[in-house]
């Protein structure tokens, strides 16, 4: 499988996107993620993802921080999508841990559907 389609990432700042009518596929989804890495400030608020299409890919619609960082993600809808053979359709993962440093993470709260 392919990596993110879109990505969201730890910078100066995302706000006030919309992402629409974008078919993923295999793949990763759209991910708004590495927030926080290298207890780095993130600010991500009023992202708007609609009318988009997985199919066959590892995720769906992602959110995920790693701890340490000084971050937040608000203000983010993710509406009118359609899932097809999708491993985890919705992951917000609040305590991301790259598998490379695995033993030096604490657990992790992933909530998945």
């Amino acid at each position: 499988m392919g990596d993110d389609y879109i990505s969201i990432e730890t910078g100066t700042g995302t706000s006030n996107l919309n992402i629409s009518s974008v078919s993923c596929g295999p793949g990763h989804g759209i991910s708004i993620g590495r927030l926080g890495k290298n207890d780095s400030v993130a600010q991500v608020e009023q992202i708007q993802v609609t009318s988009c299409q997985f199919y066959n890919t590892l995720n769906g619609a992602r959110i995920k921080t790693w701890q340490g960082g000084s971050n937040y993600a608000r203000a983010i809808t993710f509406e009118n999508i359609n899932i097809t053979n999708v491993n985890h359709p919705i992951v917000i993962d609040q305590f991301y841990c790259d598998e490379a440093i695995a033993h030096n993470c604490p657990i992790k709260v992933n909530v998945t559907n």
